[in-house]
């Protein structure tokens, strides 16, 4: 099952003794059960997946703080790392009640001490702005200065926004040709009887396009990828498109 809700189970194992039901005989699924599985097997078995993989590598802090359905602050701590690709995974959740720099740095400092994972590995620490949380980026600077000599990286408040946009005014100034070009293509080929004439030019079936955007940048890698996938045909269909302009 993908992107369906535990409410379903019933139904499905209905749908599954009427395909199979001489092999399915006393299986049984049902909300509570799904629920057990996800909390007590398979969640923790990734995320001890994830715990061995992060603990060589350095990793960031994201945390956010909300108000639950008890009327209780709670704090949502999640952990992201680079391992061969992009890795994230929640790390704890903390109900807080008063909530002050010291409360909110004990949870963070208790859910990485659980954890095992070393706190002279954390290189930053994403926040939004309020008072509270720039008390609490300066005392885990103290604490890092005190046990390993230099603080977190610091691009502000909120790193995402400041990075993409510093990424952003570089491909401005040294390579807006080729996001230009990601753009423009993507768009011709969004009128679908186009990417299936296309389709039926190419030898082979041609990579689908990414959709880029200057604000998501990180995505022009993939669409530039493609682009080179994909850029003989598109040079041929330029070529034919030429020349059927010049004979208009």
């Amino acid at each position: 099952m993908k992107n369906e809700s535990f409410n379903t189970a019933e139904k499905d194992t209905k749908v599954l003794h009427a395909i199979a039901p001489n092999d399915l005989k006393g299986f049984s699924l049902y909300r509570q059960k799904m629920t057990d599985m996800v909390n007590y097997a398979i969640g923790p078995f990734f995320r001890d997946l994830f715990l061995k993989d992060v603990r060589g590598e350095y990793y960031s802090l994201l945390f956010d703080e909300t108000e639950g359905n008890n009327r209780l602050k709670e704090m949502e701590v999640t952990v992201k790392y680079f391992s061969s690709k992009l890795m994230f995974f929640h790390l704890n959740s903390a109900v807080l009640g008063k909530v002050t720099a010291d409360i909110l740095l004990g949870k963070i400092l208790e859910g990485l001490e659980a954890a095992k994972l070393p706190l002279d590995h954390l290189v930053m620490i994403s926040r939004d702005g309020p008072k509270v949380n720039q008390s609490l980026e300066r005392k885990m600077n103290s604490k890092l200065v005190r046990e390993r000599g230099f603080q977190l990286v610091d691009t502000g408040s909120c790193p995402a926004h400041i990075i993409h946009n510093a990424v952003m005014y570089a491909l401005k100034e040294f390579g807006i040709e080729v996001s230009e070009l990601a753009k423009v293509v993507y768009y011709y080929f969004d009128v679908p009887s186009k990417w299936e004439e296309f389709e039926k030019s190419c030898k082979e079936k041609p990579k689908k396009l990414v959709k880029f955007v200057e604000t998501r940048w990180v995505m022009l890698g993939n669409a530039a990828q493609v682009l080179l996938a994909n850029i003989d045909e598109l040079f041929a269909l330029q070529a034919k498109l030429t020349h059927s302009e010049r004979k208009q």
